[in-house]
């Protein structure tokens, strides 16, 4: 009888074992970098809709600390720029789209010492940016406009929190930045030479999930999407305090906060699921455009399938 009740506790205490581990899977490791575009998922955060036991949120101090994360296994989701997951499927990873966030408008530019008025005056001058592609992108659509070469700037690699310290020390004349570090530079005296809304949505930003971990990961991905979408429902509704609470991360004053989000226009869910979806969908055609252009301009190495590349799917179990 003894040996009985053993047996049965044993069977028990597996299945109590197994429901748990179906319950309290570990946490979706998503990551994000210090850029105003992402302020739906910090807004989602601070609300409270954003549960660590279901999704960890790891905020990195540059989008190239991030990259590298997703490189290495270390998250299983990140909010990356599009050019940027060109750059990972070019090396051979599987990111998968399952949202766009944002498109930027203003909110990525070139900031450069008070003296220089326009892009031709970078002409010898030495340039900070940042070693991603997104920084390069900004560079050289910059430099065609003013009918310069790369060769006609000194590049300097920089992390992107090195900008303000590197153009505040005179150790470069301009630099390629982005929202909050633009409003900082700005309002210290910079002068703006250029900015995205000069570049035809070529910075679209987007929420990306390891192609093994969208459907094994399906609730927490849709955690993820509904803080997210939550967070932007916010926003648009109470823009002025959910100012007050991301400037705290970006360290601007609210006013600033306020004003740099005017530079991202931000894609609700059914814009989102349109440019995912259809026979020829909308983000597609525009990655692949944005493809070709990084490959003629060496930022890939090689021309990149991009047929497995979006997966509505998450969003399209929200619409639902």
């Amino acid at each position: 009888m003894t040996r009985r009740l053993f047996q049965i506790f044993l069977l028990l205490a597996g299945a109590l074992a197994l429901g748990c581990s179906r319950t309290s899977p570990d946490p979706l490791r998503t990551g994000t970098s210090p850029w105003l575009g992402f302020a739906p998922l910090y807004l989602g955060q601070e609300l409270g809709h954003l549960p660590e036991t279901a999704v960890r949120s790891i905020e990195f101090e540059s989008t190239s600390a991030q990259m590298r994360a997703f490189r290495n296994g270390l998250i299983d989701a990140a909010a990356l720029t599009l050019d940027e997951v060109l750059q990972l499927v070019d090396q051979g990873l599987t990111p998968r789209i399952i949202a766009v966030a944002d498109v930027s408008r203003g909110a990525d530019a070139i900031v450069a010492m008070p003296e220089l008025r326009e892009l031709g005056d970078l002409r010898g001058r030495r340039v900070a940016v940042e070693g991603t592609t997104t920084g390069a992108l900004v560079l050289l659509r910059a430099l065609e406009k003013a009918g310069l070469r790369p060769e006609d700037v000194n590049i300097v690699p920089i992390e992107v929190q090195e900008g303000e310290r590197f153009l505040a020390d005179g150790r470069v004349d301009a630099v390629v930045t982005y929202e909050p570090v633009r409003t900082r530079l700005l309002a210290a005296g910079g002068r703006e030479l250029m900015n995205s809304s000069e570049l035809q949505d070529d910075i679209t930003d987007v929420i990306v999930v390891r192609a093994d971990q969208i459907e094994a990961r399906a609730e927490q991905v849709d955690r993820m999407l509904d803080a997210w979408f939550r967070g932007l429902a916010f926003l648009n509704e109470h823009p002025d305090e959910a100012a007050r609470i991301v400037q705290r991360r970006c360290k601007l004053d609210p006013a600033q906060a306020l004003a740099g989000l005017q530079g991202v226009h931000f894609s609700d869910a059914g814009e989102s699921r349109k440019l995912l979806s259809g026979e020829r969908p909308a983000l597609r055609a525009r990655a692949e455009a944005l493809a070709r252009w990084m490959h003629r301009n060496g930022l890939l190495q090689r021309p990149v399938d991009l047929s497995s590349l979006l997966a509505p799917g998450p969003i399209g179990r929200r619409l639902r």
